[in-house]
C-alpha cells in the first residue's frame, strides 16, 4: 500500500459536523473533520492513515482540492487492506467508510465498519476509543 503525506492542519476540539453536509460530499467531509481534529489525534500519541481504492495520483488531486492534508493518504488500490478488515463493498470493487483504532501491537480497539460521516455519536466514540474525555 502506497502513501502520501500532506500540509499540516489543527483544532482544539473534536469537530461535530452534520448529516446534511456529509451527503453534499462524504469523502471530503471525512477528511476534513480528520483534519481539523488532527492536532488532538496527534496530542493523543495517535496518527491518522486515511486508506482508499484510489491512486496516488488522485488522492493528490483530492488533497490538493482540500488545500492539504496532514496525514498520510494510502492507496489501496487491491483491496488488501480492504479484505482484511473486512470492509470490501458488496461490489467487490471499493471499501466501506470504515474507521479502525489500532493499538501499536495492532489491536484493534475500536472498529467503525460502516462510518457515516454526519454521525456526530461514532465521531465521539472514535474519539473516546483514544482516551479523549468526550
Amino acid at each position: 500500500m502506497a502513501t502520501r503525506r500532506k500540509k499540516e492542519g489543527a483544532a482544539k476540539t473534536p469537530a461535530r459536523r452534520s448529516a446534511s453536509s456529509a451527503r453534499r460530499s462524504p469523502g471530503k467531509l471525512r477528511l476534513t473533520m480528520m483534519t481539523g481534529d488532527y492536532e488532538i489525534v496527534r496530542a493523543l500519541g495517535a496518527e491518522v492513515v486515511a486508506v482508499s481504492a484510489d491512486t496516488l495520483e488522485s488522492h493528490e488531486t483530492f488533497a490538493l482540492e482540500l488545500g492539504g492534508v496532514p496525514f498520510p493518504l494510502a492507496s489501496d488500490e487491491r483491496l488488501e487492506a480492504a479484505r482484511q478488515y473486512q470492509v470490501l463493498g458488496d461490489d467487490g470493487k471499493r471499501s466501506r467508510r470504515a474507521v479502525f483504532v489500532i493499538d501499536r501491537g495492532g489491536k484493534i480497539l475500536h472498529a467503525v465498519p460502516w462510518f457515516q460521516p454526519g454521525n456526530p455519536t461514532q465521531y465521539e466514540e472514535i474519539f473516546a476509543a483514544l482516551g479523549f474525555e468526550v
